[in-house]
């Protein structure tokens, strides 16, 4: 696993995008142990964490606009997506655009925050908002929606809404990208999956 981060990390360098530096995870932070072929990391070190887009809505336009309530644990359910402009939507960055095995998260509301779902193919295409987060990585993207949706990734989602000062919860791309990730080797994801 520290190999396969240490190449994730080349990876993400040679993009040339720069991102904040993460903090290292203190031995405190640390909540079990885990096999000597894993790395504790934090999930921005290998991952790519962007925020949706705000929506231009339109009864009239194209329902590809995904919000909290498409989000459900693990699936996305199309039914209750929104009408948005066409010309707006035809305008939007690749980046907001969901592609098949992307993680989305949503970030904000009492009982939906850090709820995620894997983008299943009938998803490709949809534009997600910005209440959700996207999350692309080369490591097996079930196991990221597994390790959110667990006890213990939901317990790093509740700590994150006590950080605070608004009535509104926001995970936020910064916290989501500080998780304490246990990462095991590629081979071991596909086997826990």
């Amino acid at each position: 696993a520290s190999e396969l981060l240490k190449r994730i990390k080349a990876e993400k360098a040679k993009s040339g995008k720069k991102e904040k530096p993460l903090l290292p995870i203190k031995p405190e932070e640390i909540p079990f142990e885990i096999p000597e072929n894993w790395v504790w990391c934090r999930l921005g070190e290998f991952s790519e964490i962007k925020r949706g887009k705000g929506p231009k809505y339109s009864e009239k336009g194209v329902a590809k606009m995904l919000n909290q309530k498409c989000v459900r644990w693990y699936e996305v359910e199309l039914q209750y997506c929104k009408s948005v402009d066409e010309d707006w939507f035809d305008s939007i960055s690749d980046d907001f655009i969901v592609k098949e095995n992307d993680v989305l998260v949503n970030s904000t509301g009492d009982g939906t925050i850090g709820r995620s779902a894997i983008a299943h193919k009938e998803v490709e295409g949809y534009v997600y908002d910005s209440h959700i987060l996207k999350i692309t990585s080369i490591i097996s993207q079930m196991f990221i929606c597994y390790y959110i949706n667990s006890n213990y990734g939901q317990e790093q989602v509740n700590k994150s809404k006590g950080a605070t000062s608004t009535k509104q919860h926001e995970l936020g791309v910064n916290n989501l990208s500080n998780f304490i990730f246990p990462l095991p080797p590629l081979s071991e994801q596909k086997l826990i999956v």
